[in-house]
């Protein structure tokens, strides 16, 4: 994606994560995207995880054959560490459960409003 074709008011997080961490650097100091400043700024961040994510990888690769020679007192220390990882996963579900909910609740109300009228001749009657 290039700078060109990019319309900052309409730029998804996902539209944002194409760019490099050096172009939104530079767009989150631009006056015509303060508006998109916060997805700019978790893109940033989501650039920077991925980075550190691709840095763990490569050390749980070398850790996990190591595992089975510790002591559950170390495993457990070790399972700590990472469940930050699992917290930030749980309260993401979390988040999309409730707005599908949210989005699943809104259909059902516009559903129920227009289950409960029926068209006669040229206008439309409500049922009770």
């Amino acid at each position: 994606m290039t700078e060109q074709n990019c319309k900052p008011g309409e730029l998804s997080l996902n539209e944002l994560l194409a760019f490099s961490a050096e172009e939104l650097d530079d767009f989150s100091k631009r006056e015509d995207y303060k508006h998109v400043f916060d997805k700019i700024d978790l893109a940033i961040q989501i650039k920077i995880f991925k980075k550190e994510q691709l840095v763990l990888i490569n050390m749980l690769s070398d850790i996990l054959p190591m595992l089975e020679s510790l002591t559950i007192e170390e495993l457990e220390s070790i399972k700590a560490q990472f469940c930050i990882f699992l917290s930030l996963i749980n309260k993401i579900d979390e988040i999309i459960r409730r707005k599908q909910k949210e989005l699943s609740t809104n259909k059902n109300k516009s559903n129920n409003y227009i289950g409960r009228e029926q068209y006669k001749g040229n206008s439309y009657e409500i049922k009770s």
